[in-house]
């Protein structure tokens, strides 16, 4: 009876543009906020170490919180039961998105990290409008997609265990992917891809999934990372490769130099690039 609930769950609160973000590991959860950053609501997965919750509602879901102003705590939900909630209630029209969506697609080891450091539950959001943006992560390493917002390619050639390097195995992993990744970014009205350049996942997926926005017709900008001149000449060789095909695809590409090169808060370096093309061109 319930499958993939907060997936689910999470794909229709993007689509209408709702401000979430995502905590996974012991509790599985999307929480929700309003124009001011305040938690409203959560919902969190059920599952065989909640007390209370009988064992043929595993994978169902709890709402906590409050809707349209009143308190809520339901638990053995589906999806659908959580959606017929909110738009039985004056909210849901409230959050109807005002604008295109921007979608944020970290891709790969240092692409999935990054992301992942902004979807922190307890910590404000980096970028404005927080609103319209909604952020996945995709890579061919299952560790780095769990939870919503997270697709795993190319599992039947890598078995969830990443491209080990292999630039070739993360653009057939994206390929092989690409109604998924179709169904990530249609509508959006513009798309930034945050990866790495020397090799693997990354190297490969990034200029995949940038050709398949550019063709469905969106604006399309890159955010990446350049190994330093100590990483070796291959990766310096497969990094420049990479940059030169995705500045030829994109409508705009940022490029951020070796780890050693920039400040401990890297993750604000990042995002304060993703802001600077957001401020630009959305």
């Amino acid at each position: 009876m319930y499958e993939n609930e907060l997936n689910k769950l999470y794909e229709y609160l993007l689509t209408h543009s709702y401000k979430t973000k995502v905590s996974t590991g012991l509790t599985n959860r999307i929480y929700v906020y309003d124009d001011n950053g305040n938690r409203l609501w959560y919902a969190e997965l059920n599952t065989d170490w909640d007390f209370g919750v009988p064992d043929e509602h595993n994978g169902s879901l709890e709402l906590n919180g409050f809707v349209n102003g009143k308190g809520i705590n339901q638990k053995c939900l589906t999806a659908a039961d959580v959606i017929e909630i909110l738009e039985g209630s004056a909210a849901a029209e409230s959050k109807k998105a005002i604008g295109p969506r921007i979608v944020i697609i970290g891709v790969g080891e240092f692409g999935c990290g990054a992301v992942e450091e902004d979807l922190d539950p307890d910590e404000p959001a980096r970028l404005e409008p927080s609103s319209q943006i909604n952020m996945y992560r995709i890579d061919t390493d299952k560790r780095m997609t769990v939870g919503p917002g997270g697709l795993l390619i190319g599992e039947a050639i890598t078995h969830g265990k990443g491209a080990r390097g292999k630039t070739a195995i993360g653009e057939k992993a994206a390929r092989e992917h690409k109604e998924d990744i179709q169904r990530l970014i249609i509508g959006a009205g513009m798309v930034i891809i945050i990866a790495g350049t020397d090799g693997g996942t990354s190297t490969g997926a990034s200029p995949v999934i940038a050709e398949i926005s550019k063709d469905m017709g969106i604006p399309t900008f890159a955010v990446v990372y350049e190994p330093s001149c100590f990483a070796g000449q291959k990766r310096i060789d497969i990094a420049d490769k990479t940059i030169e095909t995705l500045s030829g695809i994109v409508d705009d590409i940022t490029i951020i130099p070796d780890e050693e090169d920039i400040p401990d808060d890297k993750d604000d370096t990042i995002f304060g690039d993703v802001q600077k093309i957001i401020d630009k061109y959305y």
